[in-house]
């Protein structure tokens, strides 16, 4: 439970100053993402956050391991196995399980939620990330929804971490056509980053520039973790190289309600109920 107790007044001190960014009698949310979002379900814990202060919000979400949110407009699902996904690409006349969720009702808050490797390509971030945004933005029934991008956080392992360079056709296989050798200006490059200051200075950099290219309001997720690991080193994040632990969900939640409602996470019961849960 210090865990937890120790996320909670990161969350208290480090900038709550966030704004309801809206303000009706019923909000429908849906987060568009992969495990970065749906690992230890915390849509759902966001869910029960703000059920407990009888916000009138519905959370939902459609998020598949792996995808990237091109993915989520260009790939049939054939089959799921666990958290392995088996897909193809679409044929004319498809609609994709996202295309169909978003048509399912009128959203009033999109979450949208790429790998944080891609945003280390800036060029892929310009050519690929955002014309897909604006596909997305296309397809929802609702002039006034409110777009947010998902900061998130950098990857746990050791630096520097060199420069790197992949071919076009993996970040847009339908728009670049992957021949027998790829040339270097047929690759997309990332910044080399020295160290973790520089690797957060650099994704938040690279998420700003998706705000300004797509007019969309911005997370600051990414800080927030940088926080925790910092001031907090004894509080595990991640379950593996990059996917969240159960803590580093809960601080996705907690950084997601603050963000809907501009309440603090810390006032609510269920941090109470949680502490006696695990005593």
């Amino acid at each position: 439970m210090k865990k937890i107790l120790a996320i909670i007044c990161v969350v208290l001190f480090f900038g709550c100053k966030s704004k309801s960014i809206l303000n009706q009698e019923k909000t429908n949310v849906l987060f568009i993402g992969n495990s970065l979002t749906y690992f230890h379900d915390m849509p759902t814990t966001l869910q029960s956050m703000l059920n407990e202060k009888h916000y009138n919000f519905n959370v939902e979400q459609s998020t598949f391991d792996g995808m990237t949110l091109q993915g989520h407009l260009t790939h049939m699902i054939i089959k799921k196995s666990g958290d392995t996904l088996y897909t193809r690409t679409k044929e004319i006349g498809e609609i994709t399980e996202t295309e169909k969720k978003i048509a399912s009702k009128k959203w009033d808050i999109i979450i949208l939620q790429e790998g944080s490797g891609n945003h280390y390509f800036p060029d892929a971030v310009k050519e690929v990330t955002g014309p897909t945004v604006k596909k997305i933005e296309g397809l929802v029934n609702n002039k006034d929804c409110k777009f947010i991008m998902f900061n998130t956080w950098t990857s746990k392992g050791k630096y520097p971490r060199k420069k790197e360079c992949i071919a076009k056709a993996y970040f847009d296989e339908t728009k670049y056509f992957m021949g027998e050798e790829v040339n270097e200006e047929d690759k997309f490059c990332s910044p080399e980053r020295l160290n973790l200051e520089q690797d957060v200075k650099i994704l938040s950099e690279c998420f700003d520039g998706i705000k300004k290219q797509d007019d969309l309001t911005l997370t600051n997720h990414c800080q927030k973790h940088y926080n925790v690991r910092k001031k907090y080193p004894e509080i595990e994040l991640y379950d593996d190289d990059c996917h969240p632990s159960e803590a580093g969900s809960f601080l996705n939640a907690c950084v997601f309600y603050n963000l809907l409602t501009g309440e603090k996470a810390s006032k609510l019961i269920f941090f109470w109920e949680t502490k006696s849960q695990n005593s």
